[in-house]
């Protein structure tokens, strides 16, 4: 499953056994691959709602295991309101770039 996430560590959760210190992760979750664009062999994933509201957990950053590369998936003239800043925001269906891994440049 893919997320995007903002770094958190400002909140209190009811449970005892957390330190102070342990930061956290607000994920804003997507929904789950599907089968691939049959021209591109990405995967097209879109933003996970459940009542009209984003479908969102809050997680010990420690649980993330790596990140992934998006594209936003484009059905005609490329919005202008997009910038590296808001497309995040802005664009609800993505493609998750398979061929792109930052992590195995590490073992290059």
């Amino acid at each position: 499953m893919s997320a995007k996430f903002v770094l958190c560590s400002d909140f209190c959760l009811p449970s005892s056994d957390i330190t102070q210190e342990e930061k956290f992760a607000y994920i804003e979750l997507f929904m789950l691959f599907t089968e691939p664009e049959p021209h591109s062999k990405l995967y097209q994933i879109a933003c996970s709602h459940v009542h009209m509201q984003w479908h969102v957990v809050i997680i010990p950053l420690s649980c993330i295991f790596c990140s992934c590369h998006l594209l936003p998936a484009c059905r005609g003239p490329l919005n202008p309101e997009w910038t590296p800043e808001t497309v995040l925001e802005l664009c609800e269906d993505f493609f998750l770039n398979s061929f792109c891994d930052h992590h195995m440049y590490l073992f290059v």
